[in-house]
């Protein structure tokens, strides 16, 4: 194998050469290569400057505030409503006005429907005819009974008369008043199962 010399200078008299292996040389000469290529990597030049500033770049900004957080949940469920009602008509007749709309809360006593009330004020007019009548009667009948020419009978009678005329008076009176459907409580309405115009009974 091939070796280079080294030699070390004495002051009187050469010394004994020293062999190195070729793979020292090697090394001792590539260190001066490895250094000389970083400086001239070193030198190289460098970038020129920029010649203008970069634009700022646009920024949006909001301000934040504090506010309460409203926390809703979606589901699905029955309600039970603690009260029910069917309302239907007392008496028989005909729908002439109609005020039900479906959903909408009412207050108590509000009008709803209203029947053909013709026939009940005729019926009122008549009990009141015959209440006076029979009034009539049993004023006459105490009259003559003070006068001893009429019997307790009679006044006895006339007394049942105004009695019965004053029963059927009242009955014609709520049957009128039965003309109007009102809402018995506060609540929401349901279901509309009648129209206008349509004949309705007990």
């Amino acid at each position: 194998m091939p070796r280079m010399i080294f030699l070390e200078p004495g002051p009187r008299r050469a010394r004994r050469a020293r062999a190195f292996p070729h793979g020292a040389a090697i090394a001792a000469l590539a260190i001066p290569s490895i250094t000389l290529l970083s400086l001239a990597t070193g030198c190289a030049k460098a970038p020129p400057p920029a010649t203008g500033e970069r634009p700022p770049l646009p920024v949006e900004t909001i301000t934040v505030t504090a506010r309460p957080l409203a926390r809703t949940l979606a589901a699905v469920g029955t309600i039970e409503s603690p009260q029910t009602a069917e309302i239907a008509a007392e008496v028989a007749g005909r729908i002439v006005a109609l005020d039900v709309p479906e959903g909408e809360t009412i207050a108590a006593g509000r009008l709803l429907a209203r029947l053909d009330s013709e026939q009940p004020r005729a019926r009122v007019k008549i009990a009141k005819a015959r209440l006076e009548d029979t009034e009539r009667m049993v004023r006459r009948a105490r009259q003559l009974l003070a006068a001893r020419v009429d019997t307790q009978d009679r006044l006895d009678g006339a007394l049942i008369a105004r009695d019965g005329a004053k029963a059927e008076l009242e009955d014609a009176e709520a049957a009128l008043e039965k003309t109007e459907i009102r809402s018995p409580f506060a609540g929401r309405l349901g279901l509309r199962l009648v129209d206008l115009g349509a004949f309705v009974a007990p």
